[in-house]
């Protein structure tokens, strides 16, 4: 792990960083060896893209299987991309690739880093003020790995 933010980095404050960061456990959707090797943005971006939708599909089953709620109750998406950009958006992709309602309202947001959950979770407080027993399903996604 040191090795693949040297370039970025010191790898005592990578490692600092992640720390303190209190993640108990953290995932990659490539290997290490995956991102060593040189690769093109675009090569990388498609990687963040494909992983952000299977991840995105298989969490989206699991929060609504604990939720109690069937698909077609969703009325809308927010997904916080947070280093990546996708056209179509991520959750554009992933209502398609469920089966979602047509007619869900959608709020792609990118470029906001690590504050992604915090704006995801500041407008979903806003829309349940203004639409009551509205279904929003929340996605922040976060790949650093396009950059390095």
């Amino acid at each position: 792990m040191k090795d693949l933010f040297a370039e970025v980095m010191p790898a005592e404050k990578v490692l600092s960083v992640f720390s303190n960061a209190q993640v108990d456990k953290r995932h990659s959707c490539v290997p290490a060896s995956w991102l060593a090797e040189p690769r093109s943005f675009e090569e990388r971006s498609e990687a963040a893209i494909k992983s952000s939708v299977d991840l995105s599909e298989k969490i989206t089953s699991s929060c609504l299987e604990q939720a109690g709620i069937e698909p077609d109750e969703i009325s809308g998406i927010i997904t916080v991309n947070s280093s990546n950009f996708a056209i179509p958006s991520v959750d554009a992709l992933l209502m398609e690739r469920m089966g979602l309602r047509r007619d869900i309202w959608q709020l792609p947001i990118s470029g906001v880093a690590c504050l992604g959950g915090t704006v995801g979770l500041a407008r979903t407080a806003m829309i349940a003020k203004a639409e009551p027993g509205t279904n929003v399903l929340v996605l922040v996604i976060d790949h650093n790995f396009t950059y390095i």
